[in-house]
């Protein structure tokens, strides 16, 4: 796979010089070209070769990809190259300047071939060791599978990095990473407190942090619409909210609910479906630093509180 990927080629703009060779009208030249990004030159492994075809210059789109920040990969299933170059927004609240994101999803037999990057901040020049589990879900917050990690240098550098997830993962809409170890220590598992809800039937885990940090409050409805629980903050911001559907309601509202909010459907027992919603606008006063800080610290943890979610079966 590595070698494929290292073998794909994107066209860019370079000065050409360098052996020529021909087959029929293909006219190429490999080229001894030095690679620069925004002004700065990139070092290049032995395989990161630049070719000339027919006036078009050629790089490794692999190599390129992780000179501009991103991963590259091939989906041989879909006949797919995949690029991704966005923000590390992948996090575990328990190793403060830990991030992950740019994850690429390649069928490879039975399993999946994962490539994504990690970062961690705020350690100077020092480089760590971590083992780790990438969880994957799909958008009604069903576990459809994991992979293992084992990084041996991690640092404020981002580092490309490469797993095997078992099955097809493909259909995943949100991964979670759950730190093991970092340097050969275990990270505790965050403490918990349990919210269950009697009235609807249902339980999450929410942080230990949250304690005296958040309200629920009963939202208005009407009697043909779902019953809606608004999850608070201390200062009343909306930090989610679970709304409670008679089945044959959600499934006529599901689509344009889809559409216009960020939704998850986490549960289904005794005749409800349940579902958490996010608000759709600033919830909190950006001009107080106190507030602002708080309500994003706790926004952080929704990921993981939402797949804490249990319906009393």
């Amino acid at each position: 796979m590595k070698k494929f990927i290292l073998g794909l080629l994107c066209g860019l703009l370079l000065t050409v010089s360098g052996a020529a060779f021909a087959a029929g009208g293909l006219k190429a030249a490999w080229l001894n070209a030095i690679f620069e990004v925004n002004g700065q030159q990139v070092s290049k492994n032995a395989a990161a070769k630049a070719v000339n075809i027919n006036g078009s210059i050629y790089v490794p789109l692999q190599f390129m990809a992780e000179a501009l920040g991103g991963t590259a990969g091939y989906d041989a299933d879909r006949h797919a190259v995949m690029v991704k170059n966005g923000p590390l927004d992948i996090t575990d609240t328990r190793v403060p300047g830990l991030s992950a994101g740019n994850i690429l999803l390649s069928k490879s037999g039975k399993n999946t071939w994962i490539t994504g990057q990690l970062q961690l901040a705020g350690v100077g020049n020092s480089l760590h060791t971590m083992t780790a589990v990438l969880s994957f879900y799909d958008e009604d917050n069903r576990k459809i599978g994991e992979a293992p990690l084992n990084v041996k240098q991690l640092g404020v550098d981002k580092t490309t990095f490469t797993a095997v997830g078992n099955g097809d993962l493909r259909a995943s809409s949100e991964v979670f990473l759950q730190v093991r170890k970092l340097d050969g220590q275990v990270v505790p598992e965050q403490a918990t407190i349990r919210y269950s809800n009697a009235k609807y039937g249902f339980t999450m885990k929410l942080p230990d942090s949250w304690q005296g940090k958040y309200a629920v409050v009963e939202g208005p409805t009407n009697p043909e619409g779902p019953a809606n629980l608004l999850f608070k903050n201390r200062y009343g911001g909306i930090l989610f909210s679970v709304l409670v559907w008679e089945p044959g309601e959600w499934k006529k509202s599901e689509a344009a609910i889809r559409d216009n909010a960020k939704v998850w459907k986490v549960g289904e027992a005794k005749g409800k479906v349940y579902t958490i919603v996010l608000p759709g606008d600033v919830q909190y006063d950006p001009n107080d630093a106190v507030w602002a800080a708080e309500y994003k610290a706790m926004a952080a943890d929704i990921p993981r509180i939402r797949i804490s979610f249990s319906a009393s079966k």
